[in-house]
């Protein structure tokens, strides 16, 4: 819902109250990323418990039932991305996105008090069904809501936020009790469920299709009252200039092809270069691999690291560049696996680890989640690389692809790990990440200072030209 405000009632444009429902839709937004970053990091601690016969109200788990608690969440991702990015534009951004907080309710209120493996696995689907519905639609509105300046520093808060989400459940959740712990997150989501059906307004790209008076309206508040008619026009051409591609169309341009071909391939090596894994079984290959300091402490330390690491990386791809930030985070992941793998296989070989097992693997894991923070800024490529008339379509086919290897990456890791060692999985891992900084330097583009023009031409192989006079937009 929105307020309308009394004509003859005068903001100074200088009083920060004038954003007040900006600031409460961020707040709001805040407590829905911190579900779900709680969601992403609860296979790491869950799984362990669910290992054991005290405090876990089903029972020990077998392997392969462990591998399909941790794997379906992914599977709730990728189906709920793909529903929830063609709804956005039919029901609008703020009721989809407040439709996302009540599978998170859902979540923890059905697994505290599951009893049966099958309602578990229930919870953890409906769960993923909220984050990728976030995913489809949480940037999306971000950006049409956001002042132009303010859009990069929001992205980081998105990441920022799901981090210290998970950087909260490795921190509490080994401590209390299997339902204590669900029913106190529960608390996040119903805040987010109070806050923002009341404060936030809707995107004015979606209004201004149903009623162009409202969304200047809506535009002015969320501005602060300012002059708006520019960006009002601006939203009016972009709506009637842009057509959307088919499935068909997207494979007939040179420039599409391309695109696909380095968004599948990011997304082939962000899933199958250790990242997922490492994320999903944190304290299960910190016992593995024998450390110095409990699994539960090195969990917590990884995870704060990794929320450090989160801020730094919008400031290094500002700086240097998308391409060279992958090349050089790739040889980092790299780097990482082999120090890790190394010292796992001297491990399980009988060698003595002593000097190393207080350092090695803490530090190692450290280095693999703060290349892999660098690397999550990939998925925003896409809004680079494809045109307009090819982004939506295009980008939901990579989301599939992405969320259909993730889910099998988690899901075969234990089978993998079982059948050629822990070190060996991470050898491979670091394998993959060399192949994908040789794909990286060899196919992958640069896209930074560069007008989504430049970016077009250089894509089908034609030399990027000048601008004459049309409009340009530069890629920051």
């Amino acid at each position: 819902m929105t307020f309308k405000q009394p004509k003859e009632k005068i903001i100074d444009e200088t009083t920060p109250s004038r954003y007040y429902p900006v600031y409460v839709t961020y707040i709001s937004i805040f407590f829905l990323l911190l579900t779900s970053g709680s969601n992403v990091g609860w296979s790491s601690p869950m799984i362990q418990k669910l290992n054991r016969t005290e405090d876990n109200p089903i029972g020990p788990l077998t392997e392969d039932e462990r591998s399909w608690v941790v794997s379906i969440s992914i599977l709730g991702t990728l189906t709920g991305s793909l529903i929830c990015g063609g709804l956005g534009q039919i029901l609008g951004r703020k009721i989809l996105i407040t439709a996302m907080g009540i599978p998170y309710v859902i979540f923890y209120v059905t697994i505290a008090f599951a009893k049966e493996l099958w309602l578990l696995l229930l919870a953890r689907f409906i769960g993923g069904l909220s984050a990728g519905g976030l995913l489809a639609v949480l940037p999306l509105y971000i950006s049409e809501i956001a002042d132009f300046n303010m859009r990069g520093r929001l992205f980081v808060f998105i990441c920022v936020s799901s981090n210290l989400g998970t950087l909260i459940t490795y921190s509490t959740a080994p401590f209390i009790s299997f339902f204590w712990y669900h029913i106190c997150n529960v608390a996040l989501p119903m805040i987010f469920l109070i806050l923002f059906p009341i404060f936030a307004l809707e995107s004015p790209y979606y209004i201004v299709q149903k009623d162009p008076v409202r969304s200047e309206q809506i535009l002015k508040k969320l501005r602060g009252n300012s002059d708006v008619t520019k960006e009002i026009e601006r939203i009016k051409m972009a709506h009637q200039t842009t057509s959307n591609m088919n499935l068909l169309e997207v494979f007939r341009t040179k420039e599409t092809r391309k695109a696909l071909l380095i968004m599948w391939g990011l997304s082939t090596f962000l899933m199958i270069t250790g990242y997922v894994v490492v994320m999903s079984y944190t304290q299960l290959i910190f016992e593995s691999a024998g450390a110095y300091w409990s699994p539960e402490v090195q969990s917590i330390i990884l995870s704060a690291f990794q929320v450090f690491a989160s801020l730094l990386s919008s400031l290094f791809a500002d700086r240097f560049g998308r391409k060279s930030l992958f090349a050089v985070s790739f040889s980092a992941l790299a780097f990482s696996e082999v120090a890790f793998g190394t010292y796992l296989i001297f491990k399980d070989n009988g060698s003595d680890v002593s000097n190393y097992n207080k350092w090695l693997p803490i530090l190692s894991l450290m280095i693999c989640i703060g290349a892999s923070s660098f690397l999550s800024i990939a998925p925003s490529t896409a809004g680079e690389l494809f045109s307009l008339k090819a982004k939506n379509v295009a980008t939901a086919m990579c989301t599939f692809y992405s969320g259909m290897l993730g889910f099998l990456t988690t899901l075969l890791f234990q089978k993998i790990k079982n059948a050629i060692g822990l070190g060996q999985t991470f050898l491979m891992f670091a394998a993959f990440s060399i192949c994908a900084t040789i794909f990286v330097l060899t196919v992958m583009i640069e896209t930074k200072g560069k007008t989504l023009e430049q970016i077009q031409d250089e894509l089908g192989s034609v030399k990027a030209k000048k601008s004459n006079g049309r409009p340009i937009t530069f890629i920051s």
